[in-house]
């Protein structure tokens, strides 16, 4: 929709107005300053104030001097006045079911789009919502080119996934499947672990599971003796060794060994509590001999 400078927003019937922050001032998607764009990790930053400034310009081409497009203006303050419905106040927004253009060339259409893309109920993109960044959102912006590159990118984690779990031993890609959550134990067959760990990799693609690829990756380059000690939290657990309480707490016995499941990861990795994690391992040897 790029081409005819238009972009969507696929949705269900909704009327909406510009989000209003905390400080008073109106969340238009034409301000630099905005206090959403001051919350933003400094990398997202300044893309952010570049795209806003864009759109800002164009609106401003389009309106003229003889309108305040501020975010405490008259134009979005007093929406619903008498003057509403003229070009003099902020359009309300209303969504239908299925796909909403916007024309970026015409004024009403720009200024609606600007607050929508920002407004907390309307996700950034699709995967916004399927990562739960923006679980709640009505609404997700659909730029095709963006829509592109970020399915690229997760076609690329994939890719990339696929070659690493070629390059496996079987014995590490036990350890890693056990870190994604897959009941891999000594005896599963290499067959059945290079499926489950591909079926993990592939479901990428699809909703909710956007990061597996990406999560894959991560424990596949961790170094081996981190790996190695988080496999022994895991075993530990699997096995009985370490427990988990109600609260959350891992005990060893009656006793509490850790608060959570990377504290304990953490303490293991300490060269001065080499006899926690000797200790463990040979519990863990112990029950898989009586668990066969």
């Amino acid at each position: 929709m790029s081409k005819y400078n238009l972009t969507r927003l696929p949705g269900s019937l909704h009327k909406k107005v510009p989000y209003r922050e905390r400080d008073g001032r109106y969340r238009t998607g034409l301000d630099p300053d905005a206090l959403y764009i001051k919350n933003m990790p400094e990398a997202e930053r300044a893309q952010e104030v570049e795209r806003v400034t864009a759109l800002l310009n164009k609106a401003k081409s389009l309106y003229g001097d003889k309108i305040d497009l501020g975010p405490r203006s008259d134009f979005y303050a007093k929406m619903f006045d008498s003057k509403m419905g003229s070009s003099e106040r902020a359009p309300v927004a209303s969504l239908v079911e299925g796909t909403n253009i916007y024309n970026l060339d015409v004024p009403e259409d720009l200024i609606m789009f600007a607050y929508l893309r920002v407004h907390p109920d309307v996700a950034d993109s699709l995967e916004s919502v399927y990562n739960g960044k923006n679980p709640k959102a009505r609404y997700y912006v659909n730029d095709s080119e963006v829509e592109d590159a970020l399915a690229a990118k997760r076609k690329r984690s994939v890719n990339k996934a696929i070659l690493l779990l070629d390059k496996l031993s079987v014995n590490k890609m036990k350890k890693v499947g056990r870190q994604l959550g897959l009941p891999f134990r000594d005896d599963t067959r290499e067959d059945t672990v290079y499926v489950e760990l591909d079926r993990f990799i592939k479901a990428s693609e699809e909703g909710k599971n956007q990061g597996n690829a990406d999560l894959f990756i991560s424990f596949c380059e961790m170094s081996d003796e981190n790996l190695a000690i988080r496999d022994v939290v895991k075993e530990a657990l699997t096995y009985g060794v370490l427990k988990v309480d109600k609260g959350g707490v891992i005990k060893r016995g009656r006793d509490v060994f850790a608060t959570s499941e990377e504290e304990a990861i953490v303490h293991l990795s300490n060269p001065e509590n080499i006899d926690d994690l000797t200790t463990l391992q040979e519990s863990i040897k112990v029950k898989k001999i009586k668990a066969t």
